[in-house]
């Protein structure tokens, strides 16, 4: 799509320059227990593991493509817990409906529930 955008502009798109900056996980965080709301499966999250590390693991087939927070594949519903939103995709408006994406986002709160 921006390359698109270059190319309407006449720029050239070896002139952009682009960046990523991933959120790396640091010694304070905890393990967490998340429960599928619709299975009532409950799955352990490592204190260094994502949330869709842990359900890819388990074998639970989930949407998922930048693993970074930056395409918002992997937004979940949460229905239960707090979420510590780490992404850079959701809107404010997303996060008030209790979305979470589950590739960086963790919880605020020991245990979260999410709609799958």
């Amino acid at each position: 799509m921006k390359y698109k955008v270059l190319h309407h502009l006449n720029i050239a798109a070896e002139r952009l320059h682009t960046e990523r900056f991933a959120y790396v996980s640091s010694a304070e965080e905890q393990a967490l227990t998340v429960t599928l709301a619709r299975s009532q499966q409950i799955i352990q999250v490592g204190a260094h593991e994502s949330v869709l590390d842990a359900l890819l693991v388990k074998g639970i087939k989930l949407e998922s493509d930048c693993c970074v927070g930056e395409c918002g594949q992997c937004a979940v519903k949460v229905t239960a817990g707090t979420v510590d939103h780490r992404d850079q995709v959701l809107s404010d408006q997303d996060k008030k409906a209790g979305l979470m994406c589950i590739c960086v986002s963790r919880a605020l709160s020991a245990a979260i529930t999410i709609d799958i």
